[in-house]
């Protein structure tokens, strides 16, 4: 059997980044709104990262209430599709300006589907995670679970984010894939910030932690996307992004 092309995966990576930022885009609509915290001039990178919280909120409210099935997986993908396709349309008169970007980003999204399908899989992904999934499609979340594995409550802080990432939209591979698809945005905001220094002609130390941190990133592709670390659905690759970006 045939596996995925190089192509169809990195636009999947692309497609689950864009609909982070769709939620993203939602979630400072809603900050903006309740609390009068401004958060404009995001661009779709950051977004991105932003809807990670939000995907967590939203995915992690539904599976109380509800399994994470083909419905849920499909109206969660459209939301943030739509979301994602109204904001780069408000922000279209930038999109020219962050062609080089936006080139980046698709040169990156190919090296990671690359990494992706050249990765076998990780022996924990059978051990719990995909039992975890399985479960999560099945019936609302199961308080306790825990008890019968410590790594299903303790280690699946992306779980629900993932699960929901899983089904009829994005396949079953979905489930794999937000690692990298975070790790992309990751990349295209320390892009974003050198871009930044080079126009000002003043790299800040922020600038340079950008690079340095990009440069990083891309070395260590081995150990992080293209390794049992990253192409799972658990927390470590996106930990891993958030904490370098929190630090940035």
């Amino acid at each position: 059997m045939k596996g995925p092309s190089v192509l169809m995966m990195a636009l999947e990576i692309l497609a689950i980044a864009a609909v982070l930022a769709g939620w993203g885009s939602i979630l400072t609509k809603v900050v903006k709104r309740y609390s009068r915290i401004e958060l404009s001039g995001l661009d779709g990178f950051q977004l991105g990262l932003v809807g990670v919280t939000a995907a967590y909120f939203v995915s992690g409210v539904l599976l109380f209430l509800m399994p994470l099935t083909g419905m849920v997986d499909i109206a969660f993908a459209v939301v943030g599709l739509v979301a994602s396709a109204r904001a780069a349309w408000l922000g279209r008169s930038s999109l020219q300006a962050n062609a080089i970007l936006i080139a980046a980003a698709l040169a990156i999204a190919v090296v990671l589907a690359l990494g992706v399908i050249r990765t076998p899989p990780s022996y924990d992904n059978g051990l719990y995670y995909l039992q975890v999934a399985r479960e999560f499609e099945i019936e609302p979340l199961a308080l306790g679970l825990a008890n019968v594995h410590r790594r299903f409550g303790f280690n699946s802080a992306m779980m629900p984010v993932t699960a929901v990432f899983s089904g009829p939209v994005f396949g079953f591979e979905g489930l794999f894939l937000v690692s990298p698809a975070i790790l992309l945005l990751t990349l295209g905001t320390c892009l974003r910030s050198l871009r930044e220094g080079i126009r000002e002609r003043r790299l800040a130390p922020s600038h340079a932690f950008a690079a340095g941190g990009f440069v990083i990133w891309l070395v260590l592709l081995n150990e992080t996307a293209f390794s049992f670390f990253g192409l799972t659905p658990g927390a470590d690759l996106p930990a891993a992004c958030l904490v370098f970006l929190s630090v940035f």
